[in-house]
C-alpha cells in the first residue's frame, strides 16, 4: 500500500480528482449550451491554464528544469493527450449529451489496462478478454439507445470514445515516461502545445471565435481551467506515480457516477432504460478488468525479502513507497 504517512493525502487527492472529472463532461457541456465554439472553448481553456501555471514556474514549486529529455517526454502529452484528445471529445460532445459522455468515459480503464498489459508483456487473460468482450457489448448498448439518435449523435459519441481511448494511452506513457519530472513543468508545457495546436485548428475550422453572451459559459471555462486544467491534472500526474496507471483508473468507477447525477439533476438530461443496461455492462467490463484477483494458495511465491536481496528494491511494493495492482506485497 502506500506509505501510511501519505495515506490519506493520496485519498484526498484521489476524490478532488474523482469529483473535477466527474464534472468535466456537464461543465463542457454547459460552455457549449452556453454559445462557446467547441474547439475555440478548448483552446481557449488550455491556453489560459499555461498561462495561470506559468509564474509557479518561478517559485520553489517549479522544480527543476525539464531538460531536452524531459521536453521530448512531455511534447506527446501535448499533442495527443491535451490537443487531440481535449479537442474531439469538446467537439463531439456538442451532439451527445454530458450523461452519456460520462459513461462512455468511464471506459478508459479497459484501455489503459490493455495497454499496461503489452507494454509489461502480459498476456491477455481469458478473464480480461471476457472484460474487453462486455465492454464492447455495453457500448453497443449505450450506441444503440435512444440517446444516440442520427447520424451526428453517433459521429459525436464515436468521437467522445475515441478521446478517451487516447487519454488511456495516455494514462501508461505517463506511468513509463514523466515520473521524476516536475509535475508543474509538465502541466504547463502540456497545457500550452495543446492548446496553440487547438487554437489553431479552431481558426481553421471554426474562423475567428465568438465570445458568448451567457455568464455561465465563464463560470463553466473558469471551473475548467482551475479546477480540471491545473488541480486535476497536477494530481492526477502525482496520483498516477503513486498508484500506477491501471490502479489509478478505478476512479472510472466513480466519475460516471458522479457526471450523470450533474447532467439529471442541473441539465435535465434523461436516463433511459438502454443507458442504464449499457452502464452496468461497463462497470461489470471495468470490475473484471481491474479487480485484483487473489493469489492461488498453490501459487509459488518469492520467499521474505532480504535486506541484501538485489531485487528486493524493486519487487517488493513497501520497499519502493506504491503499491500497485499487478505487485506482491512482501
Amino acid at each position: 500500500m502506500v506509505r501510511p504517512a501519505r495515506r490519506w493525502v493520496v485519498a484526498g487527492a484521489f476524490g478532488i480528482v474523482a469529483v473535477v472529472w466527474g464534472t468535466t463532461t456537464f461543465s463542457i457541456k454547459v460552455g457549449l449550451i452556453s454559445g462557446w465554439q467547441p474547439l475555440w472553448f478548448c483552446a481557449v481553456r488550455l491556453l489560459l491554464a499555461a498561462a495561470a501555471v506559468t509564474p509557479l514556474l518561478l517559485t520553489r514549486l517549479g522544480g527543476s528544469p525539464l531538460g531536452a529529455q524531459g521536453r521530448r517526454a512531455v511534447v506527446p502529452l501535448g499533442v495527443f493527450g491535451i490537443a487531440l484528445n481535449f479537442g474531439i471529445t469538446v467537439w463531439g460532445q456538442q451532439y451527445v449529451g454530458a450523461g452519456l459522455a460520462s459513461l462512455i468515459a468511464g471506459t478508459q480503464p479497459v484501455t489503459t489496462t490493455l495497454l499496461a498489459r503489452y507494454s509489461m508483456g502480459r498476456p491477455i487473460t481469458a478473464r480480461f478478454a471476457s472484460s474487453l468482450g462486455l465492454g464492447v457489448v455495453g457500448l453497443a448498448v449505450i450506441f444503440g439507445g435512444d440517446s444516440v439518435v442520427g447520424g451526428m449523435a453517433l459521429l459525436g459519441a464515436l468521437a467522445v470514445l475515441a478521446g478517451v481511448t487516447i487519454y488511456g494511452a495516455i494514462f501508461v506513457y505517463i506511468n513509463k515516461n514523466i515520473g521524476g519530472l516536475s509535475v508543474v513543468r509538465v502541466v504547463a508545457t502540456q497545457n500550452l502545445i495543446g492548446g496553440m495546436l487547438v487554437a489553431m485548428s479552431a481558426q481553421v475550422f471554426e474562423g475567428l471565435p465568438v465570445l458568448p453572451s451567457d455568464p455561465n459559459g465563464y463560470l463553466a471555462l473558469s471551473y475548467l481551467v482551475v479546477a480540471g486544467s491545473i488541480l486535476a491534472l497536477v494530481l492526477a500526474v502525482w496520483l498516477i506515480g503513486q498508484l500506477g496507471a491501471p490502479r489509478f483508473s478505478l476512479m472510472s468507477f466513480i466519475t460516471p457516477i458522479i457526471g450523470v447525477t450533474f447532467s439529471v439533476l442541473w441539465l435535465d438530461e434523461s436516463v433511459d432504460t438502454t443507458l442504464v443496461v449499457g452502464a452496468l455492462l461497463v462497470a461489470a467490463a471495468l470490475a473484471l478488468s481491474l479487480w485484483p484477483r487473489k493469489p492461488s494458495v498453490t501459487e509459488p511465491g518469492p520467499g521474505p525479502a532480504s535486506a541484501t536481496d538485489p531485487q528486493a528494491s524493486t519487487t517488493c511494493a513497501s520497499r519502493s513507497g506504491r503499491s500497485r495492482w499487478w505487485q506482491r506485497p512482501c
